[in-house]
């Protein structure tokens, strides 16, 4: 039985560049030079992006998370 995973709105560069990592997981071969660059682009940005964002009061939030 396939385990069927919800992509909506995925793009899908990204879901093939998530396949082939899959794959050479499973196959223990290299990786593709191109796919580990934008790989690794993809991770640079979003890493940019939550660095600009304030950071999350954990204690705030597990504080409301008991009210509700």
């Amino acid at each position: 039985m396939a385990t069927e995973t919800k992509t909506a709105g995925a793009d899908p560069e990204v879901l093939a560049d998530i396949d082939a990592l899959m794959r050479h997981a499973a196959e223990k071969s290299p990786v593709d030079p191109e796919l580990f660059r934008r790989v690794n682009e993809r991770a640079d940005r979003l890493t940019d992006e939550l660095r600009r964002k304030p950071p999350i009061d954990i204690e705030q939030l597990l504080h409301d998370a008991r009210e509700e």
